[in-house]
């Protein structure tokens, strides 16, 4: 199964003539500029072209559980999922993700399967709202130039890691590789876990909202990018 992109409107699914599927991921990739030229009188046309993202899988995995598994192996092998599970503290960034792609693997099976309902099209909402909290433009802050993130299991072993030396006196500790007093770790990981905390808030009232449409093109409309703090931006 592969990745590929096409200029049709999304729909559900195509059957292609060779016992596969094309399963539609309702998704803008790009917009693309085509410019034509009469042979005979030399005029120009240009039309503006949307490009959509899908899939191509075997035909039997139009079964739910089987359509998430190729929806899934278009982007992340087995080994990529077991590397990614052994390293969710070290790369947060990359298991959340990976966990918000599988969620929407969910939702486009479903969709697939039981059609354009208003349920589907919310859970195809929902999914995507997983993929931008999981994202770097919500799971990120900044020290310096750098961009990082800590998943929590690594804030709370972090605190008490900093507050286990601070009580035996030590006043620098390590953080994010680079010598700081203890307190301003301290104070640097409070931050972040505020800053988290209020993200989760609000990605749980979107997702509350969102659940609450009456009809699909609210659901549409519904812009869940709003209302997050600033990332947290440490200068040391």
């Amino acid at each position: 199964m592969e990745k590929r992109y096409t200029f049709l409107e999304p729909k559900l699914y195509d059957a292609l003539p060779n016992g596969r599927i094309r399963v539609y991921y309702d998704e803008v990739v790009s917009t693309e500029t085509v410019t034509r030229k009469d042979e005979e009188t030399g005029a120009e046309t240009t039309e503006s072209y949307t490009v959509y993202s899908y899939r191509v899988a075997d035909a039997d995995a139009l079964e739910r559980t089987s359509l998430i598994v190729a929806l899934i192996r278009a982007d992340y092998s087995a080994d990529d999922e077991l590397a990614i599970q052994r390293q969710k503290d070290d790369k947060p960034g990359d298991y959340n993700a990976y966990n918000a792609y599988v969620e929407k693997c969910k939702a486009i099976a479903k969709r697939t399967i039981e059609g354009d309902t208003l349920d589907t099209v919310k859970e195809m909402k929902i999914a995507d709202l997983g993929i931008y909290d999981a994202s770097p433009a919500v799971n990120s802050f900044t020290i310096g130039n750098a961009v990082m993130w800590l998943s929590p299991d690594r804030r709370s072993n972090l605190k008490n890691a900093v507050e286990a030396l601070s009580s035996q006196g030590v006043e620098t500790v390590t953080f994010m590789g680079m010598r700081l007093p203890a307190n301003t770790a301290l104070q640097m990981l409070a931050a972040i876990e505020s800053y988290a905390a209020v993200c989760s808030q609000v990605t749980d009232s979107h997702r509350a909202a969102i659940s609450e449409l009456g009809n699909a093109a609210e659901v549409a409309r519904y812009d869940f990018t709003v209302g997050y703090p600033e990332h947290p931006a440490f200068e040391i």
